[in-house]
């Protein structure tokens, strides 16, 4: 169930990047079906928390000039579905970092900028602050650290296999 939920989160992002929220919609569908089939209902409270959170995030990035939507004012609802996507994995392919935060946020911050570099690479964003995307590293850096040692106590008490 990781691998699958690994390729589909992929695919949720090469969807949004590539076609917008259409494309990304159909896999993060059979993510949800995924979470719905195991019985994770923890992993629709993440995917609400962070879909929201993500946009205000990817908005305020836009807000004070580190990202660029080719003109919008927030950020896209495309962001919205990868963000979502990310609450609908973070309990599936990104469970083993919850026992190893410091790692897990490590190489989210890490990985944050060279996806947004990708992204601007299929012309999806543009990233008009280079040195803005460390700023994203950061953020990455403590949400991911604070969340995977969230999730490890909420797992230890009651989120149990259904992971």
């Amino acid at each position: 169930m990781n691998i699958l939920n690994a390729v589909l989160f992929n695919a949720t992002w090469f969807g949004c990047v590539l076609g917008g929220e259409l494309w990304g919609t159909i896999p993060l569908l059979f993510m949800g079906i995924q979470a719905v089939w195991n019985k994770s209902h923890l992993d629709f409270i993440l995917a609400g928390i962070l879909g929201f959170f993500g946009w205000i995030l990817d908005s305020a990035w836009v807000a004070i000039g580190i990202l660029d939507y080719h003109g919008l004012d927030v950020a896209p609802v495309w962001i919205v579905i990868l963000w979502c996507a990310l609450g609908l994995s973070i309990n599936k392919c990104m469970r083993w970092f919850h026992d190893r935060a410091v790692l897990g946020a490590f190489l989210a911050s890490t990985a944050a900028p060279f996806s947004y570099l990708s992204a601007e690479r299929f012309g999806a964003v543009i990233v008009t602050d280079i040195y803005g995307l460390g700023a994203i590293g950061l953020t990455w850096l403590v949400l991911f650290g604070c969340l995977f040692n969230l999730l490890q106590k909420v797992g230890k008490g009651h989120y149990g296999h259904a992971c």
